[in-house]
């Protein structure tokens, strides 16, 4: 796994560029990744129940109508959570179907 700094790097302040929404999304999904509790407490206030740390968390999933900026997909439980983040922008009409 890399690390946190790996992950960010790429979107590191510079000028002309911003990218402070992917730049929170990359260290949202490092924490979800690496920190068991910070998971089990995500999931807790989500109402959703993972079993046996069998999931897994990616970014920038792509799908044929959209890509969510954060997938958590658990196969046993057959359960797929999308997240959309949003920073000083708002959700475009058909961003997500």
């Amino acid at each position: 796994m890399s690390s946190i700094f790996d992950r960010i790097y790429s979107y590191r302040a510079r000028e002309n560029k911003d990218s402070k929404e992917n730049f929170l999304i990359e260290i949202f999904a490092f924490c979800l990744q690496t920190d068991e509790l910070f998971f089990k407490s995500f999931s807790n206030l989500c109402n959703v129940k993972i079993s046996k740390k069998k999931y897994s968390i990616s970014t920038q999933a792509v799908y044929g109508l959209g890509r969510p900026d954060i997938e958590i997909f658990a196969s046993e439980d057959k359960l797929r959570i999308l997240i959309e983040c949003k920073i000083e922008h708002f959700e475009r009409e058909n961003q997500l179907i």
